[in-house]
């Protein structure tokens, strides 16, 4: 018999600095290597069970994004979501986790293991991975390097492609509109930091200018835009940020004149944007925020509901009910970000982190049900997916029904009552956990007494417990779930094939109506495959067409 060993090499440690390993030879930092990869990965879906179904036309596309939801995040928070309706949580569900499929996306940067913001919504918009802090170019770009912005590193997102085809375009954020998911939407930026002129380092403004002005000059023909960040439009005089002295707001209106919305409507209230009507608005720009929009645990709680913000499924829910119009008969293309999730988990806060996760899967349901009554359904790609994951953990046999965000109990072995749980410190601790952030910035000896907390875990800006500190804690690495009702393959996926997918199926890019004759399938026939979501998809099949629910 032979004897078959696996030795894993392992580094020795040593003061040399170790070197890198090299990326695959025939990967390249352009636009071509990934353009071609995701196109080889359509081929192959081509030959999957769903292969007629994808020949259907997605009308309508709605793109949901969990900033930084990661499956912990999602495990979390659907436990969160049962004990909000009063039960143990564990056998509750996301509205998008009763979708049919679901794959995972690998969500690395060009050139970091671990993924940012703009480098992921490059890849999931574009169809092209680049590297961190980029948004809408290529990896040949340099970040902070205006002189390395040109026509060969940009990229065009298929937001921009719909709308350059007369489709109904939109963008819902929490976020501030010029903050990386959405901001990936619609400007070509070396670096994500230059969100206004005040916080560029450009030696060129013409060549690069802001990302609060590029939504001018490049997205000023989207028909909904929803989200925060009302600084970055606003001179200093305004209570704004810009130093240049230009109110963006002003000229937004003053150019709808020329793109054919003459009832154009901006807003900064709650109460506004419900009342509007798509018979008596064309185009709409909602900057209802400052900066970030508030948390939504702390702005549900608001007692008087004119001081509130408006909910995700509230802005989502508006932003369709105007698209649907608008674009009855060319389509309708939606992002919507909850971008929150991500704050959340920066801050070592999983109160705020989890319940933004709810309130997504609360726009989620929002935006299906007004689909279904409007009819839209079986016409609709839905998918629901991250873009990056973060170093969150839940841990340390928690009792069925335990409360998720609280310290951790344990039944007492005699009399079976419940009492607080201590781990080998004689300390208490709490089923959720983080690997680094604020939350080790204090010993655990000063932060809770030997008998009861010394702070209250219900809290929404509590922080939870890490292991080490940091003022902002790391992103994490994993994997990212992608739900759809139906969607070719249920695998792990490069992130660029969220664009692929969604181009395809709409008939945009590379898979125009006008190419898709010439696109033809080069993988052996007999190839048998799952149907595919992206790690954080959810096609639906309705009716006999995939509709990404």
């Amino acid at each position: 018999m032979q004897l078959q060993v696996f030795i894993l090499s392992m580094p020795m440690l040593c003061s040399a600095l170790p070197s890198l390993y090299p990326a695959p030879a025939q990967e390249s930092v352009g636009s071509s290597y990934w353009l071609d990869q995701g196109q080889r990965e359509i081929r192959r879906v081509e030959h999957e069970t769903i292969r007629s179904l994808l020949k259907s036309r997605a009308k309508h596309v709605v793109l949901f994004i969990g900033d930084g939801m990661g499956v912990s995040t999602v495990t979390a928070a659907r436990i969160l979501k049962g004990q909000l309706e009063n039960s143990s949580g564990d056998e509750a569900q996301l509205s998008f986790e009763r979708f049919q499929h679901t794959a995972l996306a690998k969500t690395y940067n060009t050139d970091y293991q671990t993924a940012d913001s703009a480098g992921t919504a490059t890849a999931f918009l574009t169809g092209v991975k680049t590297r961190s802090g980029l948004l809408g170019v290529n990896g040949n770009a340099i970040r902070g390097n205006c002189s390395s912005l040109t026509d060969e590193t940009r990229l065009t997102s298929f937001l921009r492609m719909a709308a350059d085809e007369g489709r109904a375009v939109g963008i819902v954020s929490t976020t501030r509109l010029t903050h990386a998911t959405p901001a990936a939407a619609y400007s070509h930026s070396v670096d994500r930091g230059w969100e206004s002129d005040s916080s560029s380092t450009s030696d060129d403004r013409s060549r690069c200018p802001d990302i609060a002005r590029q939504m001018l000059l490049n997205a000023a023909d989207y028909k909904v835009i929803l989200g925060g960040g009302r600084q970055n439009f606003l001179p200093e005089e305004l209570k704004g940020k810009r130093k240049d002295g230009a109110n963006l707001i002003r000229e937004w209106q003053a150019k709808q004149g020329s793109l054919n919305c003459s009832r154009r409507a901006y807003i900064e209230t709650r109460n506004q944007l419900l009342d509007l009507e798509p018979d008596k608005v064309d185009c709409v720009l909602g900057l209802l925020s400052s900066s970030h929009m508030e948390y939504h645990a702390e702005n549900m709680m608001k007692q008087n509901l004119s001081e509130r913000q408006p909910s995700l499924a509230e802005m989502t829910t508006k932003a369709l009910e105007l698209l649907t119009v608008y674009g009855k008969d060319t389509g309708l293309v939606l992002l919507v970000e909850a971008g929150r999730i991500d704050h959340g988990h920066h801050g070592n806060q999983a109160n705020r982190a989890l319940h933004e996760t709810v309130a997504l899967s609360d726009a989620v349901e929002a935006a299906v049900q007004l689909l279904k009554q409007k009819k839209l359904l079986d016409e609709t790609l839905m998918i629901v997916t991250a873009d990056h994951s973060h170093v969150f953990t839940m841990g340390h046999y928690g009792l069925r029904g335990q409360p998720i965000t609280q310290l951790k109990y344990k039944r007492n072995a005699t009399t079976g009552r419940l009492q607080l749980d201590k781990a080998g410190d004689d300390l208490p601790l709490t089923v959720l956990n983080y690997a680094d952030g604020r939350g080790a910035s204090k010993s655990r000896h000063d932060r809770w007494s030997i008998n009861a907390p010394a702070e209250d875990t219900t809290k929404a800006d509590y922080h939870h417990d890490a292991e080490k500190w940091r003022i902002s804690r790391w992103r994490g690495r994993s994997c990212i779930c992608q739900r759809s009702g139906l969607s070719p393959g249920s695998r792990v996926h490069e992130q660029t094939h969220v664009a692929h997918v969604i181009m395809y199926s709409a008939h945009l890019g590379p898979y125009a109506s006008s190419q898709r004759e010439s696109f033809q399938p080069t993988v052996a026939p007999n190839i048998k495959s799952a149907i595919f979501v992206n790690a954080a998809y959810i096609f639906k099949l309705v009716s006999g067409f995939v509709g990404f629910v």
